[in-house]
């Protein structure tokens, strides 16, 4: 059975408050059975550092829950500090919701 995706989005600037809110959310789901979530940054438009680490954080709970976690929709200077702090190693980033819909509906097959 293919686990539903949970969409979080997000506005403005992504730091440790807003990011740690998302980790709150996917470990409150993820209690109830592995998921797969999906944050949604078109219209974050900048992450610091204490973001990045709520980021990561949220990563490592989800495996441990059996869940997992994708991105979407980046902007160009959200995109470059992914590149930059190699998070787009450690993440699996989609560049639009579309293409993400289109790779898990093949992946669900």
């Amino acid at each position: 059975m293919t686990p539903n995706v949970q969409v979080l989005k997000h506005n403005g600037v992504l730091d440790g408050s807003s990011a740690n809110s998302w980790c709150d959310e996917i470990v409150n789901a993820a209690q109830n059975g592995p998921a797969v979530f999906l944050l949604d940054f078109q219209e974050v438009t900048f992450m610091n550092s204490s973001g990045i680490g709520a980021l990561v954080s949220a990563l490592k709970k989800a495996n441990k829950a059996d869940s997992q976690l994708f991105i979407c929709s980046m902007s160009t200077q959200v995109e470059v500090i992914f590149r930059i702090t190699k998070l787009d190693k450690l993440f699996k980033v989609f560049e639009s919701r579309e293409a993400f819909d289109q790779a898990f509906s093949v992946q669900s097959l």
